[in-house]
């Protein structure tokens, strides 16, 4: 799929100063469907994106691609699939002139991460996954049928689940009455109603198994797979 503007990647760091002293390099794919994954800060709450630029930014130059259905990116409108937002990591990457990098996801962004591996592991350093998936299950279409339907009807109806569906339980149970109201305002401020929707039917129908596979016999990198809520990850280490 062709896209009218590339990905537009945000930099942690100064790529100059960073090719001049030769530090280590991380590209990192963001999803913005999930709890805050942006690159970029709003108003009530710091997205995950911005929290992990921030604690790497003075270690490593870091490229977030903000991939269709989030950030400013345009593309043909087309349904979303894994290989299209795949190449727009590798699009951001080439166009931040990184032979071999560092990779990371969140949730959809994780599974994309997957795929870049699968299929270019000659450039992937090393590789984090956190709450992606390989296959979509019968559970999770059913989910992400839900989160379409309460976009359409009611964008904050779908931030009030989330904050009780795709938060780890820990962390729920030290939160007062007004972090949730809190979260629920700084997901209503992150989410794009048309883009989410759009990343949210392609979570309905995520299938890397081939790419996983072939990259799990070609991959020779440090790898590591977390799991949080709601999503399970299977390694493709």
């Amino acid at each position: 799929m062709g896209h009218d503007q590339p990905p537009g990647p945000h930099h942690g760091g100064d790529p100059s100063k960073g090719r001049r002293q030769d530090r280590k390099r991380l590209s990192c794919p963001v999803a913005s469907w999930g709890a805050g994954t942006g690159a970029e800060a709003g108003e009530h709450e710091a997205p995950q994106g911005v929290v992990v630029i921030e604690a790497l930014k003075d270690r490593y130059t870091i490229v977030a691609p903000a991939l269709s259905g989030s950030g400013a990116t345009t593309d043909t409108g087309s349904p979303l699939t894994v290989d299209d937002l795949a190449a727009q990591v590798l699009g951001a990457v080439n166009a931040a002139d990184l032979d071999a990098f560092h990779l990371a996801g969140h949730s959809l962004g994780a599974t994309v991460a997957a795929a870049v591996a699968g299929k270019h592991p000659e450039r992937v350093r090393s590789l984090f996954l956190h709450a992606g998936w390989a296959v979509t299950d019968a559970w999770q279409e059913f989910q992400f049928d839900l989160w379409q339907r309460l976009l359409r009807a009611d964008k904050d109806l779908l931030s009030r689940v989330l904050q009780v569906t795709a938060i780890g339980a820990g962390t729920l149970a030290d939160r007062g009455i007004e972090d949730f109201e809190q979260g629920v305002a700084g997901f209503n401020e992150l989410f794009d109603v048309k883009g989410m929707a759009r990343q949210s039917e392609l979570n309905t129908r995520v299938d890397i198994t081939a790419v996983r596979i072939a990259g799990r016999l070609r991959l020779r990198v440090p790898a590591w797979a977390t799991n949080g809520a709601p999503a399970g990850l299977d390694s493709v280490a």
